[in-house]
């Protein structure tokens, strides 16, 4: 239930994320090399400080999430390594201010289900950054291709993971949801500045 009700309350956040420019230009036929870096640098300004402030690693262990394993941002480094930046260029990007709250359990889940979610959407992006500009997984594509053939599975198991906890603490599915709408507010929010 936890599921549909995340589905149906960030529906408009995720189709207004979709009409950002930002959407149109990753998938247009002539995207440059360029204009992708600049991109992965935006998520890599959002993708590392929202994931430093989940939490609750412990209590989110207890659930099956391992945060180590469904982290992005050591992928969005790899891959801004391998397209040309280096680690002291890295270190002096802009970092999102402006996050979700991600301290209590019911908070982190709905981060994660936006970050996750993110993940299904990818392999679209990936498709198609990987013929337009010669990626691979390995050389500059392992962000947007995070799970591989792992993808499935670790969807489910996060989704599992989620339903059991709303169904543990039923009081805490309003949280859940605020906190993935937050999630993407804030994300559409860094991606237009």
């Amino acid at each position: 239930m936890i599921l549909s009700m995340l589905k149906q309350a960030t529906q408009p956040y995720h189709e207004q994320i979709g009409r950002n420019s930002y959407s149109a230009e990753i998938l247009a036929d002539d995207i440059s090399r360029a204009y992708y870096g600049r991109l992965l640098k935006r998520f890599y300004g959002f993708y590392t400080p929202l994931e430093g402030r989940i939490a609750p690693g412990a209590e989110l262990a207890a659930l099956g999430i391992d945060l180590e394993a469904r982290s992005k941002a050591p992928l969005l480094r790899r891959d801004l390594l391998w397209l040309g930046s280096n680690p002291a260029s890295i270190s002096q990007l802009p970092i999102c201010r402006d996050l979700p709250l991600a301290a209590q359990v019911p908070q982190a889940l709905g981060c994660m289900y936006v970050l996750e979610g993110s993940t299904l959407g990818g392999q679209l992006i990936a498709r198609h950054v990987r013929a337009a500009l010669d990626l691979t997984d390995e050389s500059g594509c392992a962000f947007f291709t995070s799970y591989g053939a792992q993808l499935g599975p670790m969807w489910k198991a996060f989704g599992a993971a989620l339903t059991g906890y709303s169904e543990a603490h039923p009081d805490a599915a309003p949280q859940i949801v605020e906190s993935a709408c937050a999630t993407f507010t804030a994300f559409g929010r860094w991606l237009a500045a």
